[in-house]
C-alpha cells in the first residue's frame, strides 16, 4: 500500500475483505424482503467493536482503565457536541423547570402569600402548628384581607382526623386555595 492507513485500521474491517457467506443467501431473498440484504450486510461491518475501557494485560484477561473511560468519553463530547449541549440542557433546565411547574404543592414565602390571599377570594390560611408555638407567636392578622386563619393542630400518627377536620372547616374544600402556615 502507498497510503499510510488510519488509527482505527485494526479496528474496522478493510474494503478488500471478500464477501460474508450470508452473501448468496442475500441474493436468493432479495426479492422477498429488500430490506433485509441492507440489514445483514451492515452487521458484519460493525460486528468488531473494541470494549471502551479494557486494556489487555498480557496474561488473555483484561482490566479497566480509568484513562481509557475518561478518554472515551472526552472522545464523544467531542464528536458529538450538540448531542451533549442538548443532554445537559434538558437534565439541568428542562427537567428542573417541568418538575416545579406540575407540583401540586409549592413552597411560597410570607408576602406571595399574603398576595394570594389579598388576591383570590377563595384563599385561605390554614395554621397547622401545635400549641405551643401558636402561644409564642400568635397567628397573622388578616384583617387587612377580611378573612382569618383557621387553626388546626397537625399530629403525623393523626392525619385521618386532621384531614377530616380540615375538610370540615373549609366550606368548599375543593376550590379552595390553603395556604399552609408551619414552622
Amino acid at each position: 500500500r502507498s497510503q499510510p492507513s488510519p488509527p482505527n485500521a485494526a479496528r474496522t474491517p478493510s474494503p478488500s475483505i471478500s464477501p460474508p457467506p450470508a452473501a448468496p443467501i442475500l441474493a436468493r431473498n432479495a426479492a422477498a424482503a429488500p430490506w433485509r440484504g441492507e440489514l445483514l450486510l451492515l452487521l458484519p461491518a460493525a460486528w468488531p467493536l473494541p470494549a471502551l475501557a479494557a486494556e489487555a494485560d498480557g496474561g488473555g484477561g483484561s482490566k479497566v482503565s480509568l484513562e481509557s473511560i475518561v478518554l472515551a468519553v472526552d472522545d464523544f463530547n467531542n464528536r458529538n457536541p450538540f448531542f451533549v449541549a442538548g443532554v445537559v440542557f434538558v437534565w439541568l433546565v428542562v427537567l428542573p423547570l417541568a418538575q416545579e411547574y406540575f407540583k401540586k404543592y409549592k413552597a411560597v414565602g410570607a408576602l406571595d402569600a399574603f398576595r394570594k390571599l389579598r388576591d383570590v377570594p377563595e384563599a385561605q390560611l390554614l395554621d397547622i402548628r401545635r400549641g405551643n408555638s401558636v402561644r409564642f407567636m400568635a397567628p397573622p392578622n388578616l384583617r387587612l384581607v377580611e378573612k382569618s386563619a383557621v387553626q388546626v393542630e397537625f399530629h403525623e400518627e393523626d392525619e385521618k382526623g386532621f384531614l377530616r377536620e380540615v375538610l370540615a372547616r373549609f366550606p368548599d374544600p375543593a376550590n379552595t386555595v390553603v395556604c399552609v402556615l408551619d414552622k
